[in-house]
């Protein structure tokens, strides 16, 4: 009888090597994983100061736009435009007075030797850089009030747009 039992036995223990571990099918997928990192710039304007005109000779004068778009870099070129201001006439760039009835014409340019004129369509290239794990730059607008021009005595102002695109 013990020969029976251990055969019994036996024959389980091979009966349970035989037929494996108990198997689940699988079935695999492949998971996308993204996230879109989305460029949020800032832009910011000097002021153009031209200081003292007395109508005898240009007087120039230059402020400098600065644009900050933090840690992600735009795809795109990134460019400033200017608007003609508050007190334009046509296409002519004016400031006023505080009572805005003189005028005082200026221009702007985007070269130092102010042979570039800027239009209210015209793109200025700002270069960015990556300083300190943030991406950012600086491009300078030049201006010039022209002599020759006949005004009262007193404080001219203008506010123009600058649109950053990117």
């Amino acid at each position: 009888m013990r020969k029976v039992l251990l055969a019994g036995v036996a024959l389980a223990a091979f009966a349970a090597y035989a037929a494996g571990p108990a198997r689940a099918e699988t079935a695999t997928a492949n998971m996308t994983v993204q996230a879109t990192a989305t460029a949020t710039c800032t832009v910011a304007a000097g002021v153009l100061d031209f200081g003292s005109y007395n109508g005898t000779s240009n007087v120039d004068g230059s402020a400098t736009i600065t644009v900050d778009c933090g840690s992600v870099e735009p795809s795109n070129s990134v460019y400033v435009t200017f608007g003609l201001g508050s007190h334009a006439e046509t296409t002519q760039r004016r400031m006023a007075d505080g009572t805005a009835t003189q005028f005082l014409n200026y221009n702007l340019y985007s070269d130092s030797g102010r042979t570039t004129a800027l239009g209210d369509t015209d793109q200025l290239p700002v270069t960015l850089s990556l300083n300190t794990g943030e991406y950012g730059g600086e491009v300078t607008v030049y201006g010039r009030v022209p002599s020759g021009q006949n005004v009262k005595a007193g404080t001219y102002t203008d506010t123009v747009v600058v649109t950053l695109n990117y």
